[in-house]
């Protein structure tokens, strides 16, 4: 298998509505001119041009889901996995991850999935009305493993969390966690963030303690909801808002205040 290294550059620009720079974080990471992108797509071997979600694994390999199937890249070429041929609960894939187990966890519109590295198979979760203690949901939008190595899962109807010692399932169903959930991010320590409709969460996965940032929008004809977050080492950095012809804001939440507040918002 060829090595491959994934290089992501952490460079973010914030502008107001002259478009001046008003803030810039990784401004010290220098791109070269000279850097060579090839294309991919299903000609190329992948199931399918839609990808939904990346992932390199711990052993170097290049995991991507698509609208109709995972593919994995070691370098040279594509293995394509699907649900019929190679029990995947869904092929639509939204979202990967792995944990210290080395388990790939796979959030598809039909179900999670998780793929085993040793034993080169799937194994796939859906919901059984009979029993409370599985996925409440099967269409999975985000999935995440914090450090305490549980599986956190974020559905159109909320927020579920996986226990692999009793491979119980368990939802959390207060509000705000009952929201949809688009995204759920690490944080520092023990922290992580939950990207819901209502705003977003940052949760102590080892206390349970949290705090919710609610989001108050204007109502618009394409509905306003958090489809992205990332985290820098000073900001949490959102992107709610279906992207159309509406406009569409970035929210930079510092760690230390209390407050959530947008950014300018620009008309695109």
């Amino acid at each position: 298998m060829k090595i491959w290294t994934l290089l992501l550059w952490g460079i973010i620009f914030v502008f107001d509505l002259k478009g001046q720079l008003l803030s810039e974080v990784g401004s010290d990471i220098s791109v070269a001119e000279d850097l060579i992108f090839r294309r991919y797509g299903s000609t190329d071997g992948l199931p399918d041009n839609r990808v939904r979600s990346f992932l390199q694994d711990s052993q170097g390999y290049l995991w991507i889901g698509t609208m109709n199937g995972l593919a994995r890249y070691d370098g040279y070429s594509f293995r394509k996995f699907y649900k019929n041929k190679n029990l995947l609960p869904g092929n639509w894939i939204n979202d990967l991850c792995e944990d210290q187990r080395g388990l790939i966890w796979i959030a598809t519109r039909e179900g999670l999935g998780s793929y085993n590295p040793i034993t080169e198979s799937f194994r796939s979760y859906k919901h059984d009305p009979k029993d409370s203690t599985t996925l409440f949901s099967n269409q999975v939008n985000t999935v995440m493993v914090d450090v305490l190595q549980k599986l956190w899962i974020g559905t159109p109807q909320g927020v579920a969390v996986y226990n692999p010692a009793t491979q119980h399932f368990t939802t959390l169903s207060s509000y705000p966690f009952n929201q949809p959930v688009r995204k759920i991010i690490r944080s520092e320590g023990h922290f992580l963030w939950i990207a819901t409709d209502a705003g977003p969460i940052r949760y102590n996965a080892k206390t349970g303690v949290y705090k919710f940032y609610h989001f108050q929008a204007k109502p618009n004809a394409y509905g306003d909801r958090y489809w992205s977050m990332i985290e820098s080492k000073r900001i949490c950095i959102c992107r709610p808002v279906e992207t159309g012809c509406c406009a569409c804001l970035i929210w930079l939440i510092k760690r230390s205040t209390v407050p959530c507040r947008p950014s300018r918002q620009k008309e695109v």
